[in-house]
């Protein structure tokens, strides 16, 4: 015998829309499931794309800012206790005509890397003034002459007995100049005692 069945409610209609429902109901998550399995599989290409997409080259040694390694880096870390390490306006030149006055009154003195010009003052403070034109090199270049010529004129520039204006001129080959160069050669334009740090 066989079982008995639920007889289905209502008209041939209502049962057909129905059995069209559940059709399309129980199909959706079959499409579904096949559009995310094939999302997980690479594409043919996709392996080639990952291994012909640049890389960035790895950097070599340590760099320090504006262009220092870091041996120069440590040459120019702070020294005197503390002491601010700031250069003041009041210890730089900044107009054109002090550049143009010290440039035709001046003590000329010549080193490898630099022009030096020098004009005693009646008060202190001493002031730098530096020149580095496009024959040095590109704007990294030249900045990179003008901090290790400040740096070195904020370390020593009380030694300068009576205080003078001082007018650096930057001469080709400066850009690969190093700190203790610069130092070298300023201190014997400036005849400054290489015995006093």
């Amino acid at each position: 015998m066989r079982p008995a069945t639920a007889a289905s409610s209502g008209s041939p209609g209502e049962r057909g829309r129905t059995v069209l429902k559940e059709e399309h109901e129980t199909h959706v998550p079959t499409e579904q499931q096949t559009s995310q399995a094939n999302a997980r599989l690479p594409s043919p290409d996709g392996h080639a794309r990952r291994e012909a997409s640049p890389e960035a080259p790895a950097r070599q040694g340590s760099q320090a800012p504006d262009g220092f390694d870091s041996t120069q880096a440590a040459e120019l870390r702070p020294t005197g206790g503390g002491r601010s390490q700031r250069f003041p306006p009041q210890y730089r030149l900044r107009k054109r005509h002090e550049f143009l006055s010290l440039q035709g009154e001046g003590r000329r003195q010549t080193v490898p890397h630099f022009v030096v010009i020098t004009r005693q003052k009646q008060q202190p403070p001493s002031r730098l003034g530096i020149t580095t034109s496009r024959k040095i090199g590109g704007a990294p270049a030249r900045n990179r002459v003008r901090r290790l010529v400040r740096e070195f004129f904020r370390r020593h520039h009380v030694r300068l007995a009576p205080p003078c204006d001082v007018l650096i001129i930057a001469r080709p080959g400066a850009a690969s100049i190093r700190y203790a160069d610069v130092d070298h050669e300023l201190t014997r334009a400036l005849r400054l005692d290489p015995s006093v740090g």
